[in-house]
Order: structure tokens, then C-alpha cells, then sequence
């Protein structure tokens, strides 16, 4: 069912006009035949060099959405896609790099296919590059690029980016410690529901005084109005 429903949103992207036309049908349809149908609805845009279809095709090998699951597939889809400059297919062409699916491991060419994927604004890519330099990963340690990047992220809603800025903050790494600024965010991550974040706010929040409260809150104020979309 979930696999379906990706699929369905995937091709609102990919075809609008066609996932309305066929809404009807589609719910009367079996979850093979609608995955099928989309497979091939997909692969011949894709064929035809539609970026956005041919990162949906890598997805659906990859996960063995309606077909066999098959990285060799994915990751030729993904880079067909890549090569375009389609951030998403950046980002998971450097993933496989990274984990080895469907090409031998190359932390190289992850870190150079997450960078392309960051540089367009892709908050997960963003989130990889910073982590690379936060643990000194194929490229050297450095904490003040590392900031550079969680910050993107963050700033884009990615919940781990904003915990490890948080705890950045709190322990001075790559910036001056600013508990204001760690409980702003590790309170944002919190609010995303990442792991650990609830217990890190709770434990910074011990050590600030009620005018740092103040002054978290007004920064808390500040970024959820520049940011309405996360509300």
C-alpha cells in the first residue's frame, strides 16, 4: 500500500494530467497493476531523457516498487538523472557510492556526488557534507565548514542537522558556546521528533538562566516567522 502511494505521488510529479486522468481507475486497480503501469509510463519518459523520470525509475528499482529489486538498475537510472543535474539522483548516487549498492564502495565519489546534491539546497546532502567534515570523513575535520552546512540544513527543517548544530553550540565546536543558540535548536529538534534531541534540550535547558530563556524564546519566535511552512 505504501509502495503504491509512493508511486502515485511520484507520478503527480512526473505527469499530473496523467495521475488526474487515471485517478478513477486507479481505485479500482490492484497495487501490481497501478505499480506496473506507472513502471512503464515512467521508463518511457525516462528513455527519453526526463530527469525527473529517471530518478523515479532508480527509485523504483531501488526499493522494487511493482518490479525486482535491482541496484545495478537504480543506480544507471540515478545517473542518467545525476548527469542532468537532478539533485535528488545526486544525492542517491552518493549514497550508493557510500553503502555500496550496486557499485563497489568509493567514499571519493560520495562525497563529491553529496556536494553537487548540497549545493543545490538538497537539506539531506547538506546534512552528509557537514557530518563529513564534523567527523573528519575523506576530507579534513573542520568544524567552521561543518557549521557552514548543518546550518543549510537546518535552516531547511532537517531535524538532524538541527541537533548536531545544537550540540555544536552547547559544546563549542566550530563556534563560540552560545547556549541560547544550542537550546533554540536542539528545541527544534526536538519538535521534529529526533532521537535524542528531547534529552539534550531538557539538559541544556539546566544550565541557562531565565534571561537566556528570554532570549531563546524570542529567537525560537524569529525563525518559526521566517519559516511558516514548518507550522
Amino acid at each position: 500500500m505504501l509502495k503504491a502511494a509512493l508511486l502515485i505521488l511520484l507520478a503527480f510529479f512526473v505527469s499530473p494530467p496523467l495521475s488526474i486522468a487515471s485517478d478513477d481507475k486507479a481505485q479500482h486497480a490492484d497495487g501490481n497493476s497501478e505499480s506496473s503501469a506507472l513502471f512503464y509510463h515512467y521508463k518511457q519518459l525516462a528513455e527519453r531523457g526526463e530527469s525527473v523520470a529517471q530518478y523515479a525509475l532508480g527509485e523504483i528499482y531501488a526499493q522494487g516498487m511493482g518490479v525486482p529489486q535491482n541496484y545495478d538498475e537504480a543506480l544507471t537510472w540515478y545517473r542518467k538523472a545525476a548527469e542532468q543535474g537532478h539533485a535528488g539522483a545526486e544525492f542517491m548516487l552518493g549514497r550508493s557510492y557510500a553503502k555500496g549498492f550496486g557499485v563497489s564502495r568509493n567514499k571519493v565519489e560520495a562525497v563529491n556526488w553529496y556536494r553537487k546534491a548540497a549545493n543545490q539546497g538538497h537539506p539531506e546532502a547538506q546534512y552528509m557534507v557537514a557530518m563529513m567534515y564534523t567527523l573528519g570523513l575523506v576530507v579534513h575535520r573542520d568544524y567552521v565548514e561543518a557549521i557552514k552546512w548543518h546550518r543549510k540544513a537546518a535552516d531547511q527543517g532537517y531535524g538532524k542537522a538541527q541537533l548536531m548544530l545544537g550540540k555544536m553550540y552547547a559544546y563549542g565546536a566550530g563556534v563560540p558556546i552560545n547556549y541560547v543558540h544550542a537550546h533554540l535548536w536542539l528545541n527544534l529538534a526536538s519538535i521534529a521528533g529526533v532521537k535524542g534531541a528531547a534529552d539534550a534540550h531538557e539538559l541544556i535547558s539546566l544550565s541557562m538562566s531565565s534571561d537566556q530563556f528570554e532570549q531563546a524564546e524570542q529567537l525560537s519566535q524569529a525563525w518559526w516567522a521566517r519559516h511558516p511552512e514548518f507550522e
